[in-house]
């Protein structure tokens, strides 16, 4: 479950694609863990941010994420979240002869943290710009089974991925208790996958394991969200 528009590398990473991900990622991190100056009182200081990806569907939804965030300026404040990506599918096949399986289903599971440092500029304005970055890790799983009498397909991966973003937003204060906001994102990460896959054939049994690893550089596409000061 891999986010749409990609580079990716799998296989062995190179020296200078280590140093360079290496490097982006504690400059990032040095910039989240910046002193800043004191906080800011008032309606501002603390907030509930919820986001949601265009791509929603019965059998699951990719992309919510809900968020808190902090002033620590009139300009600038620290955001820490969680993304959450998961869905579930069920499909029932006509029996045939070549399909011996006649049902299948795949659950999936997948959650990234996120702690941003975001700058603003004209913080008072009713519409205002900001930008900013931190590190991202995340976690999830799959699993799919094709059930069948004579042959069956069973299919785990255990997914992990960590490195560094930035995002980039407009906000748009209806109310002095909510606004509503639109962002783009752009991801640099490592990831490993490990994967188990499990064939039954006429009762005989065979697994195969394999591990993926690589760097990918995505964009997490335009989203939407609205921001609850309290």
């Amino acid at each position: 479950m891999n986010p749409p528009n990609k580079f990716h590398i799998n296989g062995s990473v190179t020296k200078p694609v280590l140093k360079s991900f290496l490097g982006i990622f504690v400059l990032l991190l040095s910039l989240s863990v910046a002193p800043v100056a004191e906080g800011q009182s008032g309606r501002d200081s603390n907030s509930l941010v919820f986001q949601i990806d265009p791509m929603l569907s019965f059998s699951g939804f990719d992309g919510f994420k809900v968020s808190y965030l902090n002033h620590s300026s009139s300009d600038r404040y620290w955001r820490i979240g969680a993304t959450f990506n998961f869905g579930y599918e069920y499909r029932t096949f006509d029996g045939s002869e070549d399909r011996l399986a006649p049902d299948s289903r795949s659950y999936d599971l997948f959650v990234r943290v996120h702690y941003d440092r975001i700058f603003t500029i004209n913080p008072q304005k009713s519409i205002s710009f900001y930008s900013g970055g931190g590190p991202r890790i995340g976690l999830g799983f799959f699993n799919e089974n094709d059930d069948g009498v004579l042959v069956s397909f069973q299919e785990d991966a255990l997914m992990f991925d960590m490195g560094a973003g930035i995002v980039a937003g407009v906000e748009w204060r209806i109310l002095n208790m909510l606004s509503l906001y639109g962002e783009y994102g752009l991801n640099l990460m490592y990831f490993s996958h490990k994967t188990e896959m499990k064939t039954s054939e006429f009762g005989v049994m065979i697994i195969d394991t394999f591990r993926t690893n690589g760097v990918e550089l995505f964009g997490t596409g335009a989203r939407i969200g609205v921001i609850l000061r309290f």
